[in-house]
């Protein structure tokens, strides 16, 4: 369907999504509703997993609701990946939310309701699971590169895969701490030595991310009950002298070891372009497009 004017488009609409990247989704919002654009009785859903829904107060002076639901699910560039059995976080106007959960499961999601005022805490915990997880395996790559011969890089990374495929069914299993191996774990003091002197002489800007992550896997052992009291004290002197003095990073180019994945991504993981806002109507299989290029270039 072509691009129409946002209040033409919108008329009749039961739901409307603002699929737009999160700092143009109050301003857009708000443009709309100047405009009286959103239809009396509709539900206005912004798919940010950390805006409340509360950045679209101004929809409800066209007599609108507001809710968001966020598909907690990575979609690494743009694509059409399934819905089905991604659980969404939703939060919003109680009468909102009814019809929100039947949205996101006609779409073959799961509805899951979260508290808008802690949001933010809900993201971080995503982002450290999904984006940090990215940039750990990266540094493993990077690590791996300086250990194995480059004709053996690319077999050798993907047995570093099928570790954290491992671990992610270990975790699915037995849940964390349990989850936990490896050296911190069983309170193995030379290795752990070992690793930091590796570290230093091959990869020292890795030292404080390796020293960081080590002091939470103490934590981790000790709630586990495998790693001791003694031999806790002892990796934490080990680590934090390096984090009290952390050398300044050293940027160096990953382009020669390769990457994971393509670069990009969408907002929402419902493959709309981030300068549309997308619309439901009463009727399931009514779905219109609205051009905002001009609303968001300034925005974002």
């Amino acid at each position: 369907m072509p691009p129409r004017e946002p209040a033409r488009a919108l008329e009749g609409a039961g739901v409307v999504f603002l699929t737009v990247p999160d700092a143009a989704v109050a301003g857009v919002c708000l443009h709309l509703s100047r405009a009286r654009a959103f239809p009396r009785g509709s539900v206005v859903v912004h798919t940010s997993g950390f805006l409340p829904s509360s950045v679209l107060a101004p929809a409800r002076d066209c007599g609108a609701l507001v809710a968001s639901a966020h598909p907690l699910r990575s979609f690494a560039g743009p694509s059409r990946a399934p819905l089905r059995g991604v659980r969404f976080e939703i939060e919003g106007d109680r009468p909102a939310l009814p019809r929100v959960r039947a949205l996101v499961r006609d779409l073959g999601g799961r509805p899951v309701e979260i508290r808008a005022d802690r949001k933010a805490l809900y993201h971080a915990a995503a982002a450290v699971t999904s984006n940090y997880t990215v940039a750990i395996v990266d540094l493993a790559r990077q690590v791996l590169g300086r250990a194995v011969p480059s004709r053996a890089l690319e077999e050798t990374f993907e047995g570093l895969l099928d570790l954290l495929s491992g671990t992610v069914e270990n975790l699915r299993r037995i849940g964390t701490p349990r989850a936990l191996t490896g050296p911190i774990s069983r309170g193995d003091v030379p290795v752990v030595r070992g690793h930091l002197a590796a570290l230093r002489r091959h990869l020292p800007e890795a030292v404080p991310l390796y020293c960081s992550l080590g002091l939470w896997t103490v934590g981790v052992g000790s709630r586990k009950g495998t790693l001791g009291p003694r031999s806790a004290a002892a990796i934490r002197g080990l680590l934090l002298p390096f984090l009290r003095k952390a050398p300044r990073r050293r940027f160096r180019s990953a382009a020669r070891l390769g990457s994971i994945g393509s670069g990009g991504g969408t907002r929402s993981g419902l493959h709309f372009r981030s300068s549309n806002v997308i619309l439901r109507r009463a009727r399931p299989s009514a779905i219109a497009r609205v051009s905002l290029d001009p609303l968001t270039r300034g925005l974002m």
